[in-house]
């Protein structure tokens, strides 16, 4: 084992003949044994053996005194005339070591060094004689010691950690986050942001395919590199297809005249969408296929007298899910919904890739809806009310132009200036083919931020990955953000020595296209842990280049996203409830609170999204504009404020009044539209229950403030602390007491019966209902028309409004 501690060796000891710091005599030199000169190692440089070449010849002695010392200084002449090409490269060294220590080291200690330590002495004896008129010196300079100490502690505890400006409760521990955001703005780094996004848009990464495991490589890998507490690759299977060169769409006239083809490339291709052929079907042209749109074509007879052997045309619709406009299609009896993309730029050959899973039921893997299966073989596609009874396939707008073109002025008029046509007008032969691929693989990828306090309770920041395309806006900046975030937080860490209250998880899920299968089957794997530990889940996947900031959220969180936006410079944000589906919709149906931020194009899916021309290229341009680049750097700020807000407050950051206030209008709302046919009277006088828990919260977070942060300082005692801990651990809890182990009816998979999607949301935005997407049970019965059921869950959210109020409040303190 190698010594800890500095030797010399053999070879550099001063060989026989040379003169030692305390020099025997030559003769004695000459005569001692080898053995003992090897053991004499301390020599000096001031004298050396005649006979070394390197040794000045007129050499004063050693044996002067301090008087003489300071009389005496070498002449130039004595170091002038050394033969250096005689000498060897150690010589060299030691001769130039010789020089230095004559002519610095020596002044430096006889000029310096000693003066003061004559000064430091004299000083020492000074105070000691001043102390000793109280008593022993020693005993008073261990009493001073140990008061500085003391003192220096006190500050360090009560004002914060001087060398890393944390700081810190005396008894609760909270970090600065001023201090951290400070130093956000620093390091927040565009170029890195850039080079992220530019990997990510190299190439189409659909789930599943060559390009996917290249991407979840890159973003495994970039958290690995910022040493995150945790990083882990989950590998889920699930139900998935692919596009093929073998689907065909030929136009007929009535009298089976062929009059064009299209030959379908692999962009024309809508994930989740079956396979089928049909022959000689009708086309019939209906706008956005809303309810309103088909009840008029039926009316009119434009559909024919037995509907069922037509294919609607369609336009996508920002106003409308396209999940809705198959099921409303697939009501009407269509056997096939054929769409018609937006232009892009003047362009009419691009196609949007939009996915035919049908959510509404539920989301994840369409073979094992509402449980984990990626170990087994699940239900048949057949069977499966997540995927489309009908083929789905959509169309350039050129190629939907022809067709128009080729359709009667007959009909229904539309609002585009475009007729439906009729029945009489063309024949279509359509095959969609794909390859399906039931258990086919899909990785999440999960790094974990450890926190310090309640580590067993943790956000998640979720972005999803996959696209077919190069999906540059959409989802790419999202995990070009995430990866972005985690750089910052993992800097704060490190920097300031910096750790969360809470814990924190960043996933990248895959198989969103899939019915956000990766979010989905990882809820189902880890449900348990899931549902105890994750107090709330918020998603970027939508993030992107806008003025305006759309956050999609759950009441609690709706007033501290609105106050950490304050003060951005660059875009302003909106709140309002979830209504859209995501990679948030698992967490939210099992009573997670959760949020989405969007920019509009993004929530919109505007054109290039989920297209081939989404490419890099197109945003590199954008940032080469200043204000898109503070654009950039305002929104990874915001988001690292939201974040600390979220995992590093000492209460989790969660208002209830604002909850039972958007419980209560909902109800209202409801009230208003339905009061003749619901009776609403348990949950109007049980919300009551909450309306008092509201109170009660805000009165005890009033009093905790005020007892804790004295003049903004903490100073949080155990009884404090303790019923801190019960609330955050209640809170984590809040949306989960108001789940439905059994689900809502016909409609298993949600669980949350405040929140949460209805199967049919349109009809509820025409009736301007204040929160469509509020208790989904009532909805669906009202849409079925089924007032007794309806009437039957009203109850049901009454009886729970009263049982939850009790559960939550139980074993908790307001005044401690």
């Amino acid at each position: 084992m190698p010594s800890n501690h500095l030797t010399v060796p053999n070879h550099m000891r001063s060989p026989e003949g040379h003169r030692l710091l305390t020099p025997p005599t030559y003769e004695r030199v000459d005569s001692m044994s080898q053995e003992s000169a090897d053991n004499i190692t301390d020599f000096d440089l001031d004298s050396i053996m005649e006979d070394n070449p390197a040794t000045p010849l007129n050499q004063p002695s050693n044996d002067f005194d301090d008087d003489d010392r300071s009389s005496w200084a070498p002449s130039e002449m004595e170091f002038r005339d050394v033969d250096y090409g005689s000498m060897s490269t150690m010589e060299k060294i030691l001769h130039i070591r010789h020089i230095i220590r004559r002519n610095v080291v020596r002044p430096v200690q006889r000029n310096i060094v000693e003066p003061v330590n004559e000064m430091q002495m004299f000083m020492y004896n000074e105070i000691d004689r001043y102390l000793s008129q109280y008593g022993n010196p020693l005993i008073i300079k261990r009493f001073l010691y140990i008061v500085l100490m003391t003192f220096f502690l006190f500050i360090v505890v009560r004002f914060g950690d001087i060398s890393t400006g944390v700081a810190r409760g005396s008894k609760g521990t909270f970090s600065s986050h001023r201090i951290l955001f400070d130093h956000t703005k620093k390091i927040i780094n565009l170029n890195q942001f850039e080079t992220h996004l530019e990997y990510l848009s190299s190439m189409p990464h659909g789930s599943g395919t060559k390009g996917d495991v290249a991407m979840k490589n890159y973003v495994r890998d970039t958290l690995k590199s910022y040493k995150m507490d945790e990083v882990f690759e989950n590998e889920l299977r699930t139900y998935s297809n692919y596009p093929t060169m073998n689907s065909t769409l030929k136009v007929f006239h009535t009298n089976l005249k062929q009059l064009t083809t299209f030959e379908l490339t692999e962009e024309n291709y809508n994930p989740l969408t079956i396979n089928g052929r049909l022959s000689k079907l009708s086309l019939i042209y209906g706008h956005y296929g809303s309810d309103e749109e088909l009840k008029q074509l039926h009316k009119i007879s434009v559909l024919g007298k037995t509907t069922g052997n037509y294919i609607l045309l369609l336009k996508y619709n920002k106003e409308m899910m396209v999940s809705e406009q198959i099921m409303t299609a697939q009501k009407y009896n269509a056997k096939a919904v054929i769409f018609i993309s937006q232009e892009y730029n003047g362009d009419k050959n691009v196609v949007q890739m939009r996915s035919a899973g049908l959510p509404q039921f539920a989301t994840g893997d369409v073979l094992t809806p509402g449980y984990y299966g990626s170990k087994v073989n699940g239900i048949s596609p057949e069977d499966s009310k997540l995927l489309t009874n009908i083929p789905v396939v959509t169309l350039t707008r050129k190629q939907g132009e022809v067709l128009m073109s080729k359709l009667s002025r007959t009909g229904l008029l539309y609002k585009d200036g475009m007729y439906s046509g009729n029945i009489n007008d063309l024949r279509i032969d359509l095959e969609s083919s794909t390859v399906e691929k039931r258990r086919q693989p899909l990785y999440n990828i999960i790094g974990r931020i450890d926190g310090r306090e309640q580590n067993n309770k943790a956000l998640i920041i979720g972005a999803a990955r996959n696209v077919h395309g190069p999906g540059a806006m959409y989802p790419n900046f999202g995990t070009a953000t995430m990866l972005s975030l985690v750089k910052v937080l993992q800097e704060l860490k490190h920097r300031f020595n910096w750790k969360p209250l809470r814990s924190i998880y960043f996933a990248s899920f895959g198989g969103s296209e899939f019915n956000f299968a990766g979010s989905t089957e990882q809820m189902e794997l880890d449900m348990l842990p899931i549902r105890d530990g994750i107090y709330s889940y918020i998603d970027i996947s939508q993030i992107g280049l806008s003025n305006d900031l759309q956050v999609q959220t759950s009441p609690l969180m709706s007033k501290m996203f609105q106050a950490q936006a304050k003060y951005m410079r660059t875009f302003n944000v909106s709140t309002m409830p979830i209504q859209t589906y995501g990679d948030w919709i698992p967490f939210m149906a099992n009573g997670i609170p959760s949020a989405s931020l969007s920019t509009p194009a993004n929530l919109e899916k505007r054109m290039p999204i989920e297209t081939l021309q989404d490419t890099f290229e197109l945003i590199h341009e954008l940032l080469k504009d200043t204000e898109n680049q503070e654009n950039v750097k305002d929104i990874i700020f915001y988001l690292t404020e939201v974040i600390l807000k979220m995992i590093d407050e000492p209460i989790i950051p969660f208002d209830l009044l604002d909850y039972v206030q958007e419980m209560d209008v909902s109800l209202q709302s409801m009230l208003k539209l339905y009061k003749h046919r619901v009776d609403l009277t348990d949950m109007l006088r049980n919300i009551l229950k909450w309306k008092k828990i509201g109170n009660s919260w805000h009165l005890w977070h009033n009093h905790w403030t005020d007892s804790v942060w004295k003049k903004g300082r903490s100073s949080e005692n155990e009884v404090n602390k303790e019923n801190r801990l019960k609330w955050n651990e209640r809170l984590s809890y809040i949306n989960k007491y108001m789940c439905d182990e059994y689900g809502l009816p016909n409609r298993d998979f949600y669980k949350n019966v405040l929140f949460g999607p209805p199967l049919w949301n349109e009809k509820f935005f025409r009736s301007h209902d204040y929160n469509p997407w509020s208790f989904p049970a009532v909805k669906d019965a009202i849409s079925n028309r089924d007032w007794s059921l309806a009437n039957d869950e009203v109850q049901l959210i009454g009886k729970m409004f009263l049982d939850s109020a009790e559960a939550f409040m139980r074993g908790l303190r307001i005044l401690v």
